[in-house]
């Protein structure tokens, strides 16, 4: 009886300890898998954009994942035009800072803003927008344009601590 009692309880514990158990998700958590190495991650109010290494930008809105491929190097950032929600702001690396438009389901090039010395050939690095004006991040310095109006200039302006001119070079506060 005695060794019944332990052959008994031996195999209940056996049996419970290996009850498989599932984690559990909260919060509405989804996975998603990418065929690409990603760099930027940014959201807006209608989801979020995720930018890659080989130029592949994803926006995803829900259960909805479009993909669209920009034939450019690494992205470091992107951001929804606040003033007109079918453009983007995409920043890449050695590119400059670029102007997209969705349509449909693809996105078009608009054009590249150019700063000082360097042109378009320069990595920014950060975008922000605030105020109707954007703000890039570069290892120049940091520049900046009015959104209204700016698809015309195509040309951002240093934003400077001293009133002495920067000629490219890169300065910090």
């Amino acid at each position: 009886m005695f060794l019944s009692t332990y052959v008994l309880l031996y195999c209940y514990l056996w049996f419970v300890s290996c009850k498989e158990t599932t984690s559990t998700r909260w919060f509405s958590e989804k996975e998603y898998y990418y065929d690409d190495q990603l760099s930027a991650l940014s959201l807006d109010k209608k989801g979020y954009w995720i930018g890659g290494e080989t130029g592949i930008v994803w926006h995803i809105d829900g259960k909805n994942k479009q993909r669209y491929y920009t034939g450019l190097d690494r992205i470091y950032d992107i951001e929804r035009d606040p003033v007109d929600t079918n453009n983007i702001w995409i920043a890449t690396r050695n590119a400059g800072l670029q102007l997209w438009s969705i349509v449909g389901d693809t996105i078009v090039y608009r054009s590249t803003f150019q700063i000082p010395v360097k042109g378009n050939r320069y990595s920014p690095y950060d975008i922000e927008i605030a105020n109707n004006k954007l703000f890039i991040a570069t290892s120049q310095g940091l520049y900046s344009m009015p959104i209204t109006g700016s698809k015309t200039t195509k040309k951002l302006s240093a934003v400077y601590t001293k009133e002495k001119k920067q000629q490219g070079e890169p300065f910090f506060w």
